[in-house]
């Protein structure tokens, strides 16, 4: 970490963004227990205080040093709102690689997969197929299958929306007609997911599946429809605004929900 008296010769623009990369810092470990730098985050909230470059970010720092008795949890959330305050005073919104998002600690459970499996057909977005991926490890589903143009696993946007469940997931790249060649009784039912089928509240989901899910913006190839619709059938979801359509991710969570809980 940074000296705080090299940190005071900086130029304003670039001490703004480094309070951002050291909060940030202190603020991962604090989380863990970490409390090496507790000494260095009370200097560099004084050290805000005294440059004055936000008054709320300011207020919130004196809060954070007058009071030494609150929760570990407490003052996380005060230096992260103080962190998003000065994120928002560079004017540009939070990236993803801002939000140090947590996953609970669930080590002790032993889930027990679904016999549920997807297929992504041509998902674009990387952060869409990573928040696939992180509801099929939530929903514990058996098997991702995706596409040959489906991105990389190793693409950064994926693995941070993601947050680490493709380390717990069998996720291959396949093909659609290579899949189909398989036997139905071992690879399980395809269906689909797409507007204009049965409503979810009303569709039979099988025991052993595979749900299509399509691009976000050409939806499931219409080939691929087919089978689905010879096989298992059509799902959707109902919606009630303006738009007939919701993100894929979502709506992949939504069906994931209904097919694992729903008996």
């Amino acid at each position: 970490m940074i000296a705080l008296k090299k940190f005071n010769t900086l130029k304003p623009e670039t001490k703004l963004r480094k309070y951002i990369k050291i909060f940030h810092q202190i603020e991962m470990e604090l989380q863990v227990g970490n409390l090496a730098n507790l000494a260095s985050l009370h200097q560099f909230l004084v050290q805000l205080i005294e440059d004055n470059i936000n008054q709320k970010a300011s207020s919130t720092a004196r809060d954070i040093l007058s009071n030494n008795d609150e929760s570990p949890e407490d003052s996380i959330r005060k230096l992260n709102s103080i962190r998003h305050m000065l994120i928002a005073q560079t004017g540009e919104g939070p990236a993803d690689w801002d939000l140090d998002l947590r996953l609970p600690d669930n080590n002790t459970l032993t889930p027990q997969r679904s016999q549920g499996s997807i297929f992504c057909d041509d998902i674009r977005s990387p952060f869409n197929l990573g928040s696939i991926i992180r509801s099929c490890e939530v929903f514990q589903l058996r098997e991702i299958l995706i596409s040959p143009d489906c991105p990389s696993l190793e693409h950064p946007r994926l693995r941070r929306s993601s947050m680490g469940a493709e380390n717990f997931l069998d996720i291959k790249r396949a093909k659609f007609e290579d899949l189909i060649q398989q036997p139905q009784e071992e690879r399980g039912t395809i269906f689909a997911l797409e507007t204009n089928g049965t409503p979810i509240q009303d569709f039979t989901f099988p025991q052993k599946g595979i749900v299509v899910v399509g691009s976000e913006e050409l939806g499931v190839n219409p080939e691929i429809l087919e089978v689905a619709r010879n096989e298992g059938g059509i799902v959707s979801i109902p919606t009630l605004g303006n738009k007939a359509s919701m993100n894929v991710s979502v709506a992949f969570g939504i069906l994931a929900s209904w097919w694992v809980l729903k008996k």
